[in-house]
């Protein structure tokens, strides 16, 4: 088996009801998850991130409507091998909708997501990290 890229899905923002400590922790979740994913030999993309990017666009009075983060987040989506659904929301539900569609593997736990390969360093040398 090849290395699968895997879209980790999962609540976030509980539909701008989540405190910001709610939202970090989701996304630590959705990162953990991710960590776990590049352990066995996987590309997870973590939408969840884009918690920062949203922040500090807001703060450059920038506002990213709800709709085109989902409209990015399936931009990836449409990339990917698998979807990681770590758990309810509606967008997550979205998401696992249309990786149904888009006939991806579909993950519930990180357990479930077999092992290609134990984590190596980059093959790029040249690497500053």
């Amino acid at each position: 088996m090849s290395p699968l890229k895997v879209f980790i899905s999962g609540p976030l923002t509980d539909g701008g009801r989540a405190s910001n400590a709610e939202m970090i922790a989701n996304m630590e979740m959705a990162v953990l998850a991710g960590i776990e994913c590049i352990k066995k030999g996987h590309y997870p993309f973590i939408p969840h991130l884009s918690l920062i990017t949203h922040k500090v666009a807001k703060e450059q009075g920038f506002e990213i409507p709800w709709s085109s983060w989902m409209d990015i987040d399936h931009s990836f989506l449409r990339t990917c091998d698998a979807i990681l659904s770590l758990g309810s929301s509606k967008g997550a539900d979205i998401e696992l909708s249309e990786a149904r569609d888009y006939k991806l593997k579909i993950f519930t736990s990180v357990d479930d997501i077999p092992e290609v390969a134990p984590f190596v360093a980059s093959h790029y040398k040249d690497s500053p990290y």
